[in-house]
């Protein structure tokens, strides 16, 4: 099931934002439904430089990506992500 297409949409309820060894920015951000459920999800520097301030808390998004279970955890890779606007 590892690399499996999905699509997920929720509010961003944390950022952590790192940097590489090659000195670029990634993240690790948590994304809730409205069940409060979350899910990882790991943006890569060469993603988030497409579209870095839709990375914010509280915004709601919808994340296309991949899954990943690294390390004993369910996260999603993403691959593409855009801003849904409130009804």
């Amino acid at each position: 099931m590892a690399g499996k297409k999905v699509k997920i949409g929720g509010m961003i309820a944390s950022c952590r934002r790192i940097i590489t060894k090659n000195g670029k920015a990634m993240l690790f951000s948590g994304i809730e439904d409205n069940s409060s459920k979350r899910v990882e999800v790991v943006v890569f520097p060469t993603t988030l430089e497409r579209n870095p301030n839709i990375w914010r808390e509280d915004n709601v998004v919808l994340i296309e990506g991949r899954l990943d279970f690294s390390r004993g955890e369910i996260k999603v890779i993403c691959d593409t992500v855009e801003g849904v606007e409130s009804v």
